[in-house]
């Protein structure tokens, strides 16, 4: 009885969390007691960007644009794990403007990079190309193997935009997977042409599938699985990112909802048609933009919307990024905190 009703307070109690850029800061060991003592109790530092880890891999050749810094990721884990404060490396899929250049070219020399409606080669893997998928799951799984991690946020999991991709190797696998002939490539599947709601739902199948197989690799850890999205739903199915299917299908234990508001009235407008999507009691957690300099948020702007967001449904807060506008306002918000449990 005891244990059930220390889980029923655990689950109650509402999490805050920080998203952390490679490399910041320098001194892990101030910071992690800084956040400790305002009450952050999971951070989610940037380990992987698209196909360039923050480490030294065995799998893809290390990035001058992205160069890894091993000493971080260790201090990271390190300084967190003696205040219990949970790491959940933030990986970003699909999207590969740091990696290697050498590394790029030959991607896109292999086709398997995505192509604009317009016809340009951009610096994003393909996630219908099978290929770029076990790039992005054997990455992942290395990250695994060498770290304990108690989770990880997958971010940018969808297509740039709704005019990508179409490239070959999306018009081979859209006719092959659907049965469908496309006459003229690509009009004929752009969001305007007469095949283009087809290829939308093909397009959103395709993202939610790399998911879910992404999801396994890192639920077969035991470790938790959460997802950073675009907050307009509709916005979200143009880049083929189905957000609430995912909460309802089971895919992620958590959705992030990147709420990056100015104000407090702009989050209360929000938050609550977003929450009505998602399964009742479904972990979600709303992401506030306190840490974005060109927002002018204040410190007491920021524990505003964290009380907003509380009050809105939401289980937690994570906050973006940290640096020195966002410790100066995380005590504020800690005891905005502490003054209404009080």
């Amino acid at each position: 009885m005891i244990q059930l009703v220390l889980a029923i307070l655990a689950i109650s109690e509402p999490i805050q969390g920080v998203w952390v850029a490679k490399g910041y800061p320098g001194d892990w060991e101030e910071a992690a007691s800084a956040l400790q003592n305002a009450g952050v109790d999971h951070v989610l530092p940037c380990f992987l960007y698209g196909i360039t880890p923050a480490y030294l891999s065995g799998i893809v050749p290390e990035s001058g644009d992205f160069a890894a810094d091993p000493e971080w990721v260790e201090s990271v884990l390190t300084e967190c794990g003696l205040r219990g404060i949970e790491v959940h490396a933030w990986v970003v899929l699909w999207k590969s403007t740091n990696a290697d250049s050498s590394l790029l070219d030959s991607l896109a020399r292999a086709g398997r990079l995505q192509v604009s409606l317009e016809g340009d080669t951009l610096p994003w893997l393909c996630p219908t190309d099978p290929a770029n998928l076990d790039l992005e799951t054997a990455l992942v799984e290395e990250m695994l193997e060498r770290f304990h991690l108690d989770g990880v946020q997958f971010d940018y999991i969808r297509f740039p935009n709704g005019n990508t991709c179409y490239c070959e190797g999306c018009r081979a696998r859209f006719q092959e997977q659907t049965g469908l002939a496309v006459g003229t490539w690509p009009s004929d599947v752009s969001p305007t042409g007469c095949q283009g709601d087809r290829f939308a739902v093909w397009r959103v199948g395709r993202i939610t599938h790399a998911l879910a197989v992404l999801s396994e690799t890192v639920r077969t850890r035991g470790i938790q699985v959460s997802a950073a999205v675009l907050p307009d739903y509709r916005d979200a199915l143009g880049c083929g990112q189905d957000w609430v299917d995912w909460s309802r299908s089971g895919i992620v234990d958590r959705i992030y909802l990147m709420n990056y508001f100015r104000t407090t009235p702009e989050l209360e407008e929000t938050l609550p048609g977003q929450i009505s999507l998602l399964p009742r009691g479904f972990f979600t957690i709303c992401g506030l933009g306190s840490g974005i300099g060109s927002l002018g948020i204040s410190s007491v702007e920021a524990a505003s919307q964290v009380e907003a967001a509380l009050r809105g449904g939401a289980r937690g807060v994570c906050h973006f990024h940290l640096n020195g506008t966002l410790l100066q306002a995380l005590p504020v918000i800690q005891g905005h905190r502490s003054g209404r449990v009080q």
